[in-house]
Protein backbone atom coordinates (compact mmCIF):
# COMPACT_ATOMS: atom_id res chain seq x y z
CA UNK A 1 0.00 0.00 0.00
CA UNK A 2 0.94 2.97 -0.79
CA UNK A 3 -0.58 5.28 1.64
CA UNK A 4 0.47 5.39 5.32
CA UNK A 5 -1.81 5.14 8.28
CA UNK A 6 -2.08 8.26 10.51
CA UNK A 7 -0.36 7.62 13.59
CA UNK A 8 -2.62 7.33 16.89
CA UNK A 9 -1.29 10.83 18.55
CA UNK A 10 -2.00 12.43 14.89
CA UNK A 11 -5.76 10.91 15.54
CA UNK A 12 -5.70 12.64 18.61
CA UNK A 13 -4.74 15.79 18.35
CA UNK A 14 -7.10 16.28 14.91
CA UNK A 15 -9.70 14.82 16.95
CA UNK A 16 -9.99 17.21 19.66
CA UNK A 17 -9.02 20.27 17.46
CA UNK A 18 -12.34 19.22 16.09
CA UNK A 19 -14.29 19.37 19.05
CA UNK A 20 -12.72 22.42 19.99
CA UNK A 21 -13.79 24.15 16.60
CA UNK A 22 -17.48 22.58 17.40
CA UNK A 23 -17.57 23.81 20.68
CA UNK A 24 -16.11 27.40 19.83
CA UNK A 25 -18.54 27.81 16.68
CA UNK A 26 -21.49 26.83 19.08
CA UNK A 27 -20.19 29.17 21.44
CA UNK A 28 -20.25 32.12 18.64
CA UNK A 29 -23.54 31.10 17.54
CA UNK A 30 -25.01 31.44 21.53
CA UNK A 31 -23.59 34.75 21.93
CA UNK A 32 -24.81 35.97 19.03
CA UNK A 33 -28.28 34.76 20.06
CA UNK A 34 -27.84 36.39 23.22
CA UNK A 35 -26.96 39.65 21.99
CA UNK A 36 -29.89 39.71 19.52
CA UNK A 37 -32.20 39.08 22.39
CA UNK A 38 -30.76 42.41 24.72
CA UNK A 39 -31.39 44.34 21.45
CA UNK A 40 -34.77 43.35 20.80
CA UNK A 41 -35.84 43.50 24.75
CA UNK A 42 -34.34 46.88 24.63
CA UNK A 43 -36.15 48.18 21.52
CA UNK A 44 -38.91 46.71 22.10
CA UNK A 45 -39.13 48.39 25.69
CA UNK A 46 -38.33 51.77 24.11
CA UNK A 47 -41.10 51.44 21.40
CA UNK A 48 -43.80 50.34 24.21
CA UNK A 49 -43.03 53.36 26.44
CA UNK A 50 -43.14 55.08 23.68
CA UNK A 51 -46.82 54.14 22.42
CA UNK A 52 -48.51 52.76 25.71
CA UNK A 53 -47.02 55.96 27.93
CA UNK A 54 -46.43 59.05 26.81
CA UNK A 55 -49.02 61.08 26.41
CA UNK A 56 -49.84 62.47 22.92
CA UNK A 57 -49.16 65.91 22.76
CA UNK A 58 -49.41 67.94 19.45
CA UNK A 59 -47.33 70.96 17.40
CA UNK A 60 -47.54 74.30 15.76
CA UNK A 61 -44.95 75.92 14.35
CA UNK A 62 -44.61 79.81 13.01
CA UNK A 63 -41.50 81.04 11.00
CA UNK A 64 -40.34 83.96 10.44
CA UNK A 65 -37.75 85.95 8.11
CA UNK A 66 -34.90 88.27 10.47
CA UNK A 67 -33.48 90.52 7.94
CA UNK A 68 -30.39 92.37 8.88
CA UNK A 69 -29.46 96.18 8.80
CA UNK A 70 -26.93 95.90 5.92
CA UNK A 71 -24.27 98.04 7.51
CA UNK A 72 -24.22 96.04 10.77
CA UNK A 73 -21.25 93.45 11.12
CA UNK A 74 -21.39 89.77 11.54
CA UNK A 75 -20.95 89.69 15.13
CA UNK A 76 -23.73 92.16 15.63
CA UNK A 77 -26.16 90.41 13.29
CA UNK A 78 -25.68 86.91 15.54
CA UNK A 79 -26.36 88.97 18.75
CA UNK A 80 -29.52 90.55 16.96
CA UNK A 81 -30.45 86.82 16.10
CA UNK A 82 -29.66 85.70 19.62
CA UNK A 83 -32.01 88.85 20.98
CA UNK A 84 -34.61 87.96 18.81
CA UNK A 85 -34.74 84.26 20.29
CA UNK A 86 -34.82 86.04 23.97
CA UNK A 87 -37.35 88.23 22.66
CA UNK A 88 -40.01 85.81 21.38
CA UNK A 89 -39.41 83.42 24.69
CA UNK A 90 -39.47 86.27 27.19
CA UNK A 91 -41.90 87.48 29.90
CA UNK A 92 -43.28 90.71 28.22
CA UNK A 93 -44.12 88.33 25.20
CA UNK A 94 -45.41 85.23 26.67
CA UNK A 95 -47.36 87.11 29.90
CA UNK A 96 -50.35 88.72 27.48
CA UNK A 97 -50.40 85.34 25.84
CA UNK A 98 -50.89 83.50 29.48
CA UNK A 99 -53.36 85.85 30.25
CA UNK A 100 -55.48 85.90 27.07
CA UNK A 101 -55.27 81.83 26.59
CA UNK A 102 -56.39 81.29 30.55
CA UNK A 103 -53.12 79.39 31.27
CA UNK A 104 -50.05 79.56 33.86
CA UNK A 105 -47.45 81.83 32.74
CA UNK A 106 -45.11 78.64 33.72
CA UNK A 107 -46.81 76.39 31.30
CA UNK A 108 -46.71 78.92 28.54
CA UNK A 109 -43.25 79.08 29.01
CA UNK A 110 -42.78 74.96 29.23
CA UNK A 111 -44.81 75.04 25.74
CA UNK A 112 -43.13 77.48 23.58
CA UNK A 113 -39.36 77.15 22.26
CA UNK A 114 -37.58 78.72 19.71
CA UNK A 115 -34.66 78.66 17.73
CA UNK A 116 -32.53 80.21 15.02
CA UNK A 117 -32.34 77.38 11.64
CA UNK A 118 -29.14 76.56 11.29
CA UNK A 119 -27.03 79.31 9.92
CA UNK A 120 -30.13 80.68 8.02
CA UNK A 121 -32.00 83.95 9.05
CA UNK A 122 -34.80 81.62 9.55
CA UNK A 123 -36.71 82.11 13.22
CA UNK A 124 -38.71 79.34 14.37
CA UNK A 125 -41.51 79.11 16.74
CA UNK A 126 -42.99 75.94 18.11
CA UNK A 127 -45.65 75.67 20.37
CA UNK A 128 -46.46 72.24 21.96
CA UNK A 129 -50.18 71.13 23.78
CA UNK A 130 -52.10 68.16 24.18
CA UNK A 131 -55.03 69.71 22.42
CA UNK A 132 -54.70 70.63 18.33
CA UNK A 133 -56.76 74.14 18.39
CA UNK A 134 -54.76 75.41 21.26
CA UNK A 135 -51.76 74.78 19.98
CA UNK A 136 -52.08 76.86 16.60
CA UNK A 137 -54.40 79.64 19.04
CA UNK A 138 -50.64 79.72 21.30
CA UNK A 139 -48.44 79.66 18.37
CA UNK A 140 -50.81 82.71 16.59
CA UNK A 141 -50.81 84.72 20.09
CA UNK A 142 -47.39 84.59 20.75
CA UNK A 143 -47.00 85.57 17.12
CA UNK A 144 -48.80 88.37 17.71
CA UNK A 145 -46.91 89.64 20.69
CA UNK A 146 -43.76 89.16 19.56
CA UNK A 147 -44.29 91.32 15.79
CA UNK A 148 -45.82 94.00 18.67
CA UNK A 149 -42.46 93.54 20.73
CA UNK A 150 -39.84 93.18 17.98
CA UNK A 151 -41.17 96.23 16.23
CA UNK A 152 -39.58 99.85 15.95
CA UNK A 153 -40.44 102.53 18.42
CA UNK A 154 -43.01 105.02 17.17
CA UNK A 155 -41.61 108.58 17.22
CA UNK A 156 -44.81 110.58 16.89
CA UNK A 157 -44.73 111.10 20.90
CA UNK A 158 -41.65 112.31 20.78
CA UNK A 159 -42.12 114.95 18.27
CA UNK A 160 -45.79 115.70 19.93
CA UNK A 161 -43.65 116.10 23.29
CA UNK A 162 -41.27 118.66 21.29
CA UNK A 163 -43.92 120.40 19.43
CA UNK A 164 -45.79 121.10 22.96
CA UNK A 165 -42.69 122.30 25.06
CA UNK A 166 -41.46 125.06 22.67
CA UNK A 167 -42.47 128.40 23.83
CA UNK A 168 -44.96 130.86 21.32
CA UNK A 169 -43.68 134.47 20.56
CA UNK A 170 -46.05 136.92 21.71
CA UNK A 171 -47.92 139.23 19.46
CA UNK A 172 -47.40 142.81 19.15
CA UNK A 173 -49.43 145.55 20.50
CA UNK A 174 -52.07 147.38 18.23
CA UNK A 175 -51.03 150.59 19.47
CA UNK A 176 -47.74 150.80 19.06
CA UNK A 177 -46.17 152.56 16.47
CA UNK A 178 -42.64 152.19 17.19
CA UNK A 179 -42.19 148.73 17.89
CA UNK A 180 -39.33 147.13 16.55
CA UNK A 181 -39.71 145.00 13.56
CA UNK A 182 -41.46 141.93 13.83
CA UNK A 183 -39.31 138.60 14.07
CA UNK A 184 -40.29 135.52 12.86
CA UNK A 185 -41.58 132.41 15.07
CA UNK A 186 -38.91 129.92 15.72
CA UNK A 187 -39.70 126.62 14.38
CA UNK A 188 -39.93 124.41 16.63
CA UNK A 189 -36.79 121.49 17.36
CA UNK A 190 -36.76 118.23 15.29
CA UNK A 191 -37.15 115.50 17.51
CA UNK A 192 -34.29 113.16 17.18
CA UNK A 193 -34.99 110.45 15.21
CA UNK A 194 -33.96 107.02 16.68
CA UNK A 195 -31.75 104.51 14.63
CA UNK A 196 -33.67 101.55 13.19
CA UNK A 197 -33.37 98.33 14.71
CA UNK A 198 -30.73 95.87 13.59
CA UNK A 199 -33.02 93.16 12.25
CA UNK A 200 -36.78 93.22 10.94
CA UNK A 201 -39.28 90.24 11.57
CA UNK A 202 -41.50 89.05 9.36
CA UNK A 203 -43.78 86.20 9.28
CA UNK A 204 -42.66 83.60 6.57
CA UNK A 205 -45.29 81.11 7.35
CA UNK A 206 -48.14 81.48 10.10
CA UNK A 207 -49.02 79.06 12.66
CA UNK A 208 -50.15 75.96 11.53
CA UNK A 209 -50.24 72.94 12.84
CA UNK A 210 -47.62 69.98 12.23
CA UNK A 211 -48.34 66.64 10.73
CA UNK A 212 -46.93 64.58 13.13
CA UNK A 213 -47.51 64.88 16.85
CA UNK A 214 -44.28 66.00 18.96
CA UNK A 215 -45.24 62.60 20.99
CA UNK A 216 -45.10 59.97 20.92
CA UNK A 217 -42.39 59.26 18.44
CA UNK A 218 -42.14 55.58 18.18
CA UNK A 219 -39.57 55.66 15.53
CA UNK A 220 -36.70 57.85 17.28
CA UNK A 221 -37.62 55.70 20.51
CA UNK A 222 -36.69 52.72 18.19
CA UNK A 223 -33.01 54.60 17.63
CA UNK A 224 -32.53 54.96 21.00
CA UNK A 225 -33.65 51.42 21.86
CA UNK A 226 -31.57 50.28 19.42
CA UNK A 227 -28.68 52.33 20.60
CA UNK A 228 -28.92 51.24 24.04
CA UNK A 229 -29.46 47.59 22.85
CA UNK A 230 -26.22 47.77 21.48
CA UNK A 231 -24.01 48.96 24.14
CA UNK A 232 -26.26 46.46 26.84
CA UNK A 233 -25.66 43.89 24.42
CA UNK A 234 -21.95 44.51 24.65
CA UNK A 235 -21.44 44.78 27.78
CA UNK A 236 -23.61 41.22 27.72
CA UNK A 237 -20.97 39.65 25.68
CA UNK A 238 -17.89 40.76 27.26
CA UNK A 239 -19.52 39.62 30.91
CA UNK A 240 -20.26 36.06 29.17
CA UNK A 241 -16.66 35.96 27.49
CA UNK A 242 -14.72 37.09 30.75
CA UNK A 243 -14.97 33.44 32.38
CA UNK A 244 -13.24 32.29 29.16
CA UNK A 245 -10.56 34.79 29.52
CA UNK A 246 -9.77 34.26 33.07
CA UNK A 247 -9.48 30.48 32.53
CA UNK A 248 -7.08 30.24 29.98
CA UNK A 249 -5.34 33.64 29.69
CA UNK A 250 -2.52 34.14 27.52
CA UNK A 251 -3.08 30.71 25.87
CA UNK A 252 -0.76 31.79 22.89
CA UNK A 253 2.55 32.36 25.51
CA UNK A 254 2.75 28.37 26.29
Amino acid sequence: MTGTMPRSGELHVTSTATHLYGRRHYSLLSLAAVALAVIAVFAGAAVGYSILLQPRVYGAQADFLITPRADISDAAVDRAMVTQVMIVTSDPVLQPVADRSGLPLSRVRRNVDAEIVGRSNLLRLTVSDPDQARAVELARLVTEQYLLRSAPPAVGPAIATAVATTPATPAPSAGATDAPAETPAETPAEAPVADPPPTRSTVLSPAALLEDPLQPQPRRALAGGLLLGLLAAAVTVAVLERPRWLTRPFASWR
